[in-house]
């Protein structure tokens, strides 16, 4: 009985954590479309505002929306990176050169 209830737990923490990075996947894709959007957005309002057509109120705030963009992109790499080493835990394949990835791709580069 524990042995079939632990099976079960696996299969569903495994098939949750695949959704999870085809979740992510989808989310990062339709964001950096949105990065995309708000930096055409950005320069259209840069090109207004040196014509006099737009104010600096609306540079700022499509300025905004473009670090915004950027800032839901960054977060949904995040989850993204997540999902898969929960993915590869739920698994069994997690290893320590998974993590040692990871960490190589969040340690500040240095110019030397």
């Amino acid at each position: 009985y524990d042995l079939e209830f632990a099976m079960r737990g696996t299969i569903r923490n495994t098939r949750s954590a695949y959704l999870g990075v085809e979740a992510s996947i989808a989310a990062i894709k339709a964001l950096q479309q949105s990065v995309i959007s708000q930096e055409s957005a950005l320069e259209a309002t840069q090109a207004g505002f040196e014509v006099g057509t737009r104010t600096i109120v609306d540079v700022l705030l499509s300025t905004r929306n473009l670090f915004s963009a950027r800032s839901r992109l960054a977060q949904a790499r995040y989850n993204y990176v997540i999902a898969i080493l929960s993915l590869k835990q739920a698994a069994g394949i997690l290893t320590e050169d998974d993590l040692s990835m990871v960490n190589q791709w969040i340690e500040p580069k240095t110019n030397g």
